[in-house]
This record gives structure tokens, C-alpha cells and sequence, in this order.
């Protein structure tokens, strides 16, 4: 029985709605007799009803878009995932192998920028990165375990011969670069070291961290270019 009210309700809303738009279908029929043009008519109506029904009410519906939909740029990135890389990918091997080319850029950029960071504090007498400086190894060990997995099913895919030398280079080259990162933390902890123990530093001592320093940004960033160059 209720189910039998139910449909009576639902064809009387039916027949409320039609009978509210049959004059607005009149409306656009003497409009024009051009079927195109009709419809065309119907939606710069719609369009323009709708924003100035809809434009009053515009806050609340940022506001309540914002809750439904969150915005994920706002939330804090910790880095702990391939940003460049999914499974995809691995349909189209050239593809493929410059996606996973840029992922391992990003890790080498990481390690640098952490080298760098370690390197200032430990010559500045100072520790303010030392938290940032391990999240980053944290990151840096993350791409390296989940790159390498990827790098084997690349290899395994019907790659060029050039494409093939350079996955081959990538697993030797991911693992210099963790390599690199487990130095920067190193660093670090001397920087530490030297500032619980009040150790200073000769002039000439000062001098020769940073030519070190200096010389190992240039050939890594040598090394980068031709990495970047070779594919």
C-alpha cells in the first residue's frame, strides 16, 4: 500500500515539474524554429538563471566545498612518496624510463640540498637543521627502497639499448646518492658534536672544510649534468 502511495507521490511531482516548464518549452519554441538554436538558447538561460539565483549564496558554498572536497596542498607533505612514478607508467616503457629518470633526480636534489645544509652548520658551529636534515634521510631512504623495485620491472620491459644502459647506470647511481644522504646525517652529527663539546675550529681548519665543501658541490653537480645529459 505505502509503496503504491509512494509512485502516486512521485508522478504528481512529475506532473508539477512538466507542467511548470511546458510554458518555458512554449516560450523557446516561438523563439525560434531552429532546433539548434533552441538548445542554445536553453543553456545561456539555464546559465544566467543559475548565477544569479546561485551568486547571493556564493561564500557558503566555498565554505561548504572546502569541507566536502579538502584541499590537499594544505595538508603538511612529508615527502614519503613517489611523486613521479606509478604503476601506469610501466604500459609505456619510454615513458617509463623518463618518469622514473626525474624520480631519481628528486632524490639526488634531496641529498644535495641535505649535503648542503649538514656541511653549513657543521662549519657555522650550529645545529638549528638537525631535525630537517634526518627527515630528509628519512625521505631519501624511502625513494631509494621504492625505486629500486620499480627500476627492476622497467629493466624487465621491452627497452632500446640506450634506454636499458640507462636503468643499468640508475641502480648504481640511487645507491650513491643514499650513500651521500647517510654522509649529510654524518655531518650533522659532527656539527652536533662540535656544538655540545664547544669545539672551535683553527682558521686554516675553517679554510679547509669549506674548500671541501666547495669542491664536492662542483663535481656533484658535474656529475648530475652528465646523468641528466646521458639520456
Amino acid at each position: 500500500m505505502s509503496r503504491g502511495l509512494g509512485d502516486v507521490y512521485k508522478r504528481q511531482v512529475v506532473f508539477v515539474v512538466i507542467s511548470m516548464f511546458l510554458p518555458f518549452t512554449k516560450w523557446i519554441q516561438a523563439m525560434s524554429d531552429n532546433v539548434m538554436m533552441q538548445i542554445s538558447l536553453v543553456h545561456i538561460i539555464f546559465n544566467v538563471v543559475s548565477t544569479i539565483i546561485m551568486f547571493p549564496f556564493a561564500g557558503a558554498l566555498v565554505k561548504l566545498s572546502c569541507i566536502l572536497v579538502p584541499d590537499k596542498k594544505g595538508k603538511e607533505d612529508d615527502g614519503m612518496h613517489l611523486q613521479f612514478i606509478d604503476e601506469r607508467m610501466l604500459n609505456t616503457p619510454p615513458l617509463a624510463v623518463v618518469q622514473v629518470g626525474k624520480e631519481v633526480l628528486r632524490m639526488a636534489a634531496l641529498a644535495r640540498r641535505n649535503f648542503d645544509i649538514a656541511s653549513s652548520d657543521l662549519i657555522n658551529k650550529e645545529i638549528k637543521h638537525f631535525d630537517e636534515v634526518n627527515h630528509t634521510e628519512k625521505i631519501i631512504n624511502y625513494l631509494n627502497h621504492n625505486i629500486t623495485p620499480v627500476l627492476v620491472k622497467i629493466n624487465s620491459l621491452d627497452l632500446s639499448y640506450k634506454d636499458a644502459k640507462y636503468i643499468g647506470r640508475l641502480f648504481h647511481v640511487i645507491n650513491d646518492i643514499e650513500r651521500i644522504g647517510d654522509h649529510a646525517t654524518n655531518l650533522e652529527e659532527a656539527a652536533l658534536s662540535r656544538v655540545n663539546e664547544n669545539i672551535e675550529l683553527s682558521e686554516e681548519g675553517e679554510k679547509e672544510l669549506k674548500t671541501m665543501h666547495s669542491t664536492v658541490t662542483v663535481s656533484y653537480t658535474h656529475l648530475r649534468a652528465h646523468e641528466t645529459l646521458a639520456n
